[in-house]
């Protein structure tokens, strides 16, 4: 659990972008270039999700679960969805209850 990710404006499906986000742009909490982080989620909705609450200065916290691997391996990010959906929702489940829990 746990991890660093970055938003962009596009759906990767593509292994080599994958890797070359990975590899390239890593940076820390300030911004700054960090060669000891590793990207490891590419995210589209979240950032979205929180310009809007920090604009209108609104508490936000975000929890993500991971459903593909932006075209890792053979299959399509839109195959491997299909694949780990069920685990991603039941992983996202259960820390959601526990942050409840510890709220």
């Amino acid at each position: 659990m746990g991890g660093n990710g970055l938003s962009g404006p596009t759906f990767v499906d593509n292994a080599a972008y994958r890797k070359y986000v990975a590899t390239n742009l890593n940076f820390d909490e300030r911004g700054n270039k960090n060669n000891n982080t590793q990207v490891l989620v590419a995210d589209m909705e979240t950032t979205a999700s929180a310009m809007v609450a920090f604009s209108n200065r609104v508490p936000f916290i975000a929890v993500r679960s991971v459903s593909d691997l932006a075209g890792g391996g053979e299959e399509s990010a839109a195959a491997q969805l299909q694949t780990f959906f069920a685990v991603a929702a039941e992983n996202q489940a259960r820390v959601v209850l526990k942050l409840v829990e510890l709220l």
